[in-house]
């Protein structure tokens, strides 16, 4: 008698995977507000999270094909990883929003770290005192009023579309399509 297999429907897995994703960031959010809320804005941390997103998609995606003995198509794989960014993106948006809610100095102390970022771009690709200056005045203008409720749900808009970016690279890198289909 052979073995039924039961197969996971997209939905599900997106669901799943977007969660797992979700709190993987989340757990790493809260241990850079606890250690150090500047480390956000860190070139190594930014690199980081965005390795750890890439990564987990394409394992997210290649398991889902192979644990259903399936052929994904470069739109199918487009929409697997485009939704398991978007379920992440909205599980940190809640949790970025019930932070600042929680603790009103959260989006002062972002504000500032940002600046701070800024500014030692400024100083690292040696600009004059005068224009480091400059890029302070400027940054706190640009970051001004970016990390309360409403400034995060702007950052989300703007994460939707590079959640299309992204996900139009690894669709590539999850596909596989049907030889028999391919002429």
């Amino acid at each position: 008698m052979e073995e039924e297999i039961e197969k996971t429907s997209m939905k599900s897995a997106i669901i799943k995977h977007g969660i797992i994703l979700g709190a993987i960031h989340i757990i790493l959010f809260i241990l850079y507000y606890i250690i150090d809320i500047s480390l956000v804005f860190n070139f190594g941390i930014m690199f980081l999270s965005l390795a750890i997103s890439m990564g987990y998609c394409i394992y997210a995606g290649i398991t889902y094909r192979k644990e259903n003995d399936i052929f994904m198509t470069y739109g199918q794989s487009f929409k697997f990883v485009y939704f398991v960014l978007l379920l992440n993106g909205l599980l940190n948006i809640l949790v970025g929003i019930i932070l600042v809610t929680v603790d009103p100095q959260l989006p002062l102390d972002m504000e500032e770290a940002q600046v701070e970022f800024s500014v030692g771009i400024a100083e690292w690709m040696g600009a004059p005192e005068s224009a480091i200056d400059q890029a302070r005045e400027d940054a706190e203008v640009q970051v001004a009023g970016s990390f309360n409720v409403l400034g995060q749900l702007k950052s989300f808009i703007a994460a939707i579309f590079l959640y299309i970016i992204g996900a139009a690279i690894l669709g590539f890198i999850i596909r596989k399509n049907d030889p028999s289909l391919e002429v």
